[in-house]
């Protein structure tokens, strides 16, 4: 905040302003400028006391206890259907009452969104920071967790709701539980705040949006359920925007000859998300189209890459009888191709159905399986965006993935990129016959509206890499990935709410550097800072570098610690330890296991990796960048393989100048600019020039002594207006300026560049949920306010 500001607020009594405030609350906005009006509607809207807070308390968790495939905590797995009834719930007031246009419009700008706590049950009675908000809603389906719901209701002396499956005094029945209950216990929370002094103000506004309102009135949709998972998400966000299904075609159907055919599941999948795509085109057909978040959510569910290497040790463990058990079930899992299980005459023989061992591992999956989609059923609820739940055979491109990352590691210099664009091919070509005609149909179709669109990924394969009309998938949409291991992360990364970030935040970032003096790579970043510094426009935002040397993990620690800003960028090395099974950054010549510094330090919202194989294409779940997330990262964009020191240090050179030149002026053209936009663009305009520079390498006379700017200048432009056509004016270019024909250009990229650094790094997190604004709206509508009582005074 500026000195000028502080002093405004000095000047100024809190009483004026109050006085001033209640009043343009209450009915004279069109007394503030624009800029102010806007600051006004942002906070009204925002404005955590009007969220509701659905709190579900959970046993507490023992270390080490996780789910065999997919590592969820017990308690995560108890409570997914209460999860799945949140997410589906209304996350303001408001909205009980709003249409769903209205709401839709909210939820895409970031300005409402679901509040939803996992909590232990131990940490209920400590967690009163997070229960400031006034509606407050409990969850339980356990009798004893219910028992010390209700135990601290009495003792918060708040009104709460606790809904239960549990029948108990003061319990709404879960299965009872709808809007209409809902808007009671608001109303009365309201009525209640009324008789307050410290709440009464806000309560008259609260009354006004709510009371004596009845809920909004549900409307009848044509899909039927499909009673599975593979479409619970679409079918409950829907009804979450005011929908109801109340007829059921179930998709497995039970006593049918044969196996079930695999093909309904595509088509339901099918059917299910373009009924969410027409009921989100109808609900937004007034609004901007920019405002959409994703296409589709693309999910493959996950499981532990250890189950490869670990099987054969699992099997040997078990009791001689048990092995053919074991190494059953084990296989069914890890070689799964469609979305259910057959049973082998062998092993319906052996009586497997009735084996307990059997039985406990097909409930573990069962779970798993429902866990995972409680997480889908969070982001499409959030936003009404469609699912596409891909079939599990897409994990058999794993040994694909290990060939690439081998031969990335091996970097043998003869032929290096010829060898690397054709294991490219080769697995884009695989991925694509892995997945149904009918989702690649639904993915490759054209954009309608002219800009480029968003995908979120849920898995942990790299389908950023699968081409889709000529282009890797990362760079045809905005592309972001939540990993699906280990579970219980996933689960929070789909829950976590979004962050509002101001320019103001990005005026110190830090990077954290950890080299050898002697080593090649130390200097590489702080030159490419440099050679951007003499590029500043009147819009320039003053950015400054804090470069923090380290040598030591307490060094690390310190920098960290000492940081407030939005963005971190650690330039170092980083690698895969076998050892310890989990990605390691080095630091003064030590591996470093990041997941152990979760008690020490946190990171700021934004993390950005210049290191190699921070989240390997071939490891685990145990990645360097997943770990960030434990550290309080939302966003994080990490690498897939090892990435050239001299490219990478370019590419954070360029990031900041994008930061300092492109924030400020995007921010004032577009309806919502989001760290996914600037991230994704930037990936883009990198990628188009690592193709010319590998052309340039390999290609020929026909390009090695061009000068490629104008090309360049093209991508940029179109890129940085949203074109989805920037790919074939790029292509235009290059072959006006070689005076080739586009098909010798693709011929040529195909051959050369169909693997670029800018490709192995990977978007993680949700960097569409980080909103960058241009100042802080609480700031402006206080200067606005000051200078009203100002004018009044006098």
């Amino acid at each position: 905040m500026s000195a000028q500001r502080k002093k405004k607020k000095k000047r100024n009594s809190p009483n004026k302003k109050t006085s001033v405030t209640s009043r343009v609350i209450q009915n004279d906005t069109k007394q503030l400028s624009k800029r102010g009006a806007e600051a006004f509607r942002f906070l009204a809207t925002t404005d955590p006391r009007f969220k509701i807070v659905y709190l579900i308390p959970h046993h507490p968790q023992e270390l080490g206890r996780f789910s065999l495939f997919a590592w969820y905590s017990p308690g995560l797995l108890e409570t997914a259907p209460l999860l799945t009834k949140a997410a589906t719930l209304p996350a303001d007031i408001r909205e009980i009452v709003s249409s769903p246009g209205n709401i839709i419009s909210h939820r895409l700008m970031r300005r409402i969104w679901p509040s939803i706590i996992p909590i232990e049950l131990d940490a209920l009675f400590e967690a009163k920071d997070i229960l400031k908000g006034p509606f407050r809603v409990f969850l339980s389906n356990d009798e004893s967790i219910a028992k010390e719901i209700d135990r601290f209701i009495i003792q918060s002396g708040w009104p709460c709701l606790h809904v239960s499956s549990v029948e108990g005094i003061g319990r709404t029945s879960l299965d009872d539980f709808d809007l209409r209950i809902l808007l009671d216990y608001c109303q009365r929370v309201v009525s209640t705040m009324r008789a307050n002094p410290e709440w009464r103000t806000f309560a008259e506004t609260a009354w006004n949006e709510i009371g004596d309102k009845l809920p909004r009135s549900p409307k009848r949709h044509h899909l039927r359920r499909g009673l599975h998972n593979v479409t619970t998400p679409n079918e409950l966000a829907l009804e979450t925007f005011g929908w109801t299904l109340q007829q059921a075609e179930p998709i497995s159907k039970e006593l049918t000859p044969g196996l079930p055919n695999p093909q309904r599941y595509v088509d339901r999948i099918c059917l299910s998300a373009k009924a969410v795509l027409d009921a989100r085109a109808g609900l937004t057909k007034k609004y901007d189209r920019s405002m959409m978040d994703y296409r589709y959510i693309v999910a493959i569910q996950g499981m532990y890459w250890g189950h490869y290497n670990e099987l054969q040790q699992s099997i040997l463990k078990a009791k001689s009888d048990d092995r053919f058990i074991f190494s059953f079930t084990y296989l069914a899992a890890v070689r799964a191709t469609t979305y259910f299980d057959s049973i082998t005459t062998e092993a319906q023989e052996k009586g497997i159905l009735n084996n307990e061992i059997f039985r406990a591992l097909q409930s573990t999956r069962s779970s798993e399986a429902r866990a995972f989609t409680v997480g889908l059923t969070v982001l499409a609820s959030a936003s009404l965006a469609p699912v596409l739940r891909l079939e599990p055979k897409l994990n058999q491109v794993r040994g694909d993935l290990k060939q690439i990352a081998q031969c990335v590691r091996a970097h043998s210099h003869h032929q290096f990129d010829w060898k690397m664009s054709r294991l490219t091919r080769k697995l884009g070509e695989k991925m694509l016959t892995k997945i149904d005609p009918k989702f690649l149909a639904l993915l490759e179709k054209p954009e309608d509206h002219g800009i480029i669109e968003g995908i979120k990924l849920v898995t942990d394969l790299p389908l950023e890499l699968m081409p889709v009309r000529q282009l890797p998938l990362s760079m045809r949409f905005d592309t972001s990935r939540v990993t699906a291991m280990p579970g219980n992360l996933y689960l929070m990364n789909c829950i976590m709410p979004p962050v509002v970030i101001t320019l103001d935040a990005f005026r110190e970032i830090l990077v954290v550097r950890s080299f050898g003096h002697n080593d090649p790579l130390r200097d590489m970043i702080a030159k490419a800072i440099e050679a951007h510094e003499h590029e500043q426009t009147s819009a320039t935002l003053n950015v400054k570098i804090r470069l923090v040397d380290v040598s030591t993990e307490d060094e690390f620690v310190d920098a960290l610690n000492s940081y407030s800003g939005a963005m971190m960028i650690f330039d170092g090395h980083g690698s895969y330890s076998d050892n310890i099974g989990a990605g390691t950054i080095v630091i003064g010549g030590k591996e470093i296991d990041a997941w152990q510094l979760k008690k020490r330090c946190s990171v700021p919202p934004i993390v950005v990796f210049s290191a190699c194989d921070t989240q390997p294409l071939d490891g685990s779940h145990s990645s360097v960048a997943t770990a960030a997330f434990t550290l309080g990262a939302r966003t994080v964009l990490g690498t897939m393989m090892p990435v050239d020191g001299r490219k990478a240090a370019i590419f954070i050179g360029r990031l900041l100048l994008r930061i300092r030149e492109f924030l400020p002026i995007a921010i004032k053209y577009r309806l919502k600019l989001t760290w996914r936009d600037v991230i994704s663009g930037m990936l883009r305009m990198t990628h188009a020039t690592e193709v010319m520079m590998l052309l340039k390498k390999n290609g020929g006379a026909a390009y090695r002594g061009l000068n490629f700017d104008d090309a360049q200048l093209v991508a940029n432009r179109e890129i940085n207006a949203r074109n989805p056509k920037w790919y074939d004016m790029y292509r235009k270019e290059l072959s006006r300026l070689t005076q080739m024909p586009i098909e010798g250009i693709d011929h040529d990229i195909a051959k050369w560049a169909s693997m670029t650094d800018a490709m192995k790094y990977v978007q993680l997190g949700n960097p569409e949920n980080i909103i960058i604004f241009e100042e802080d709206a609480s700031v402006v509508f206080q200067d606005e306010v000051a200078a009203l009582a100002s004018n009044a005074a006098t």
